[in-house]
């Protein structure tokens, strides 16, 4: 693909791709909203008819009540779940039919839940900690101006317990890679991104933070006052040491913004500082910007490294969707959206100028 899409090109595409797509599942939409509301609606207002009821009941009648209380909110948990299930599998239903199609005309290959981009690259980036399991979403693959590109929906998670792991990032990852080697690390990362502190320590710390708060309570109340300035010392020291470990700045130096907007919001880090500046230029900063915009990304961070650049984009929005379960499918809107996603991220392939320095996977 030689140049993405304008804007009215997009929507002549998309209409024309989706359109028979389009009709043949507005029926089905409209059948499988309704049930969404009527479980929606039943999880919310049998719990709370039986709470009401509770309360002015008979106190010889109360016990009844509650059992049916418990039912009703078994009963509300149960249709939330299956309400929740019909709305993601009428868009995966709906993007597995209509974005092969759609995508194939600029040339961008979907795929769901491959792992086109590696766990040992998500590691080398810098960009992320410690994780197991994770769950990959949408996937796409192309080649833009003879640049590769790799995009991955995904959600990570840090292993507390095998039976209870805790999601540390959630959103969009997009890689590029070089036939040239980028040098010294460089990164951005939103300011106070936790993902870029070893979790394992953070949750360590936590668990010696805690019972120390408690000690500090009961102190107080006796009042002893050594003992109190000590055990405040161990708990500023636990929470220093939870933010020093950040392997993926380690040894970095910050990097000094040019751009005063972008540095209110973000740092930067680097082992070079003139490799560095080379890569976020002011152009570079708007850009990152605009993909954070269109992503309705909450953090952001890239990192330059190796041969390959990599941007993390934290969003709990529903990204690339191309219909919805609650609007009439074939809404401007959505296609707005989905154009503007992709649209961000080929503005910034096409600012960075890579040609020359892109091969192939």
């Amino acid at each position: 693909m030689e140049n993405f899409l304008n804007f009215e090109e997009f929507h002549k595409v998309y209409q024309t791709v989706t359109a028979p797509i389009f009709e043949k599942y507005e029926t089905f939409r409209k059948r499988e909203a309704l049930k969404v509301i009527l479980f929606l609606s039943t999880a919310l207002i049998l719990p709370l008819a039986s709470f009401i009821t509770l309360l002015y009941i008979d106190y010889d009648y109360r016990i009844w009540l509650i059992y049916l209380l418990i039912i009703s909110l078994a009963l509300g948990i149960y249709l939330i779940i299956r309400a929740d299930r019909k709305i993601k599998n009428f868009s995966l239903a709906l993007k597995k039919e209509g974005l092969p199609k759609l995508l194939n005309t600029a040339g961008i290959k979907w795929t769901n839940g491959k792992d086109i981009i590696s766990r040992s690259d998500l590691i080398l980036s810098g960009l992320f900690g410690e994780f197991e399991p994770r769950k990959t979403d949408d996937e796409f693959q192309g080649v833009y101006k003879g640049i590769p590109f790799k995009i991955c929906e995904t959600d990570l998670y840090y292993p507390f317990r095998d039976d209870l792991p805790i999601r540390i990032f959630k959103g969009v990852v997009i890689q590029l890679k070089s036939d040239k080697e980028i040098g010294e690390p460089t990164m951005a990362v939103t300011k106070g991104d936790i993902t870029k502190i070893s979790f394992k320590l953070l949750v360590m710390i936590f668990c010696i933070a805690l019972p120390i708060f408690i000690y500090i309570v009961v102190i107080l109340a006796t009042e002893n006052i050594y003992l109190l300035a000590i055990l405040v010392i161990f708990l500023i020291l636990s929470i220093f040491l939870s933010f020093y470990d950040r392997k993926n700045i380690k040894n970095m130096e910050e990097v000094k913004l040019e751009d005063p907007v972008f540095a209110k919001k973000f740092r930067a880090y680097s082992l070079n500082q003139i490799e560095a500046r080379y890569w976020l230029t002011p152009g570079f900063l708007e850009r990152f910007q605009h993909i954070n915009l269109a992503f309705k990304a909450s953090k952001a961070k890239c990192a330059f490294y190796s041969n390959k650049v990599m941007f993390a984009l934290s969003s709990k929005q529903n990204l690339f969707e191309i219909g919805s379960l609650f609007k009439p499918l074939g809404n401007p809107q959505t296609a707005d959206t989905f154009y503007q996603e992709l649209a961000s991220i080929f503005n910034m392939i096409d600012h960075m100028e890579l040609r020359e320095k892109i091969h192939r996977y």
